[in-house]
């Protein structure tokens, strides 16, 4: 496959979701910060896809809790073996961490919206539900 082939593969999936209305964004910093693509002007180096300088994704999709945007959880079923991770609210750590089986545990996870691909998003699904119920007036944790 030539370079001009290879670039077309990794460009391809970022314009194919902009077309269909998703929001590409790109970070000049590895992934710090974010920014959407569609601000830039087209004369913009970072509209060329240029992966050495920049780097790329298209933007998680997200669910509200409460007040807090939470990343959206996974529905789709995975391979077996396969890692997830679920909100723990009783939990120090705020999250647990899981392999596919495909047992019941595992499809109601998936079915309820409660199974993430990283800690953080689990974490932050915690946080938000925990935000739902907790005492506001308590002076301790």
């Amino acid at each position: 496959m030539s370079n001009f082939q290879e670039w077309c593969v990794k460009v391809l999936p970022f314009i194919q979701a902009a077309a269909s209305g998703e929001v590409v964004q790109v970070s000049a910093d590895n992934g710090s910060s974010w920014c959407e693509m569609s601000r830039h002007a087209m004369s913009d180096p970072v509209i060329s896809f240029d992966f050495d300088d920049y780097d790329y994704r298209i933007k998680p999709r997200t669910i509200m809790i409460g007040d807090i945007e939470v990343p959206e959880p996974m529905f789709e079923v995975i391979n077996k073996g396969d890692s997830y991770f679920t909100p723990s609210v009783t939990s120090d750590w705020l999250y647990n961490y899981e392999t596919w089986s495909g047992d019941s545990y595992d499809e109601k996870c998936m079915s309820r919206g409660l199974a993430h691909g990283n800690k953080e998003a689990a974490i932050t699904h915690a946080k938000a539900l925990i935000a739902l119920t907790a005492n506001k007036d308590a002076s301790h944790e």
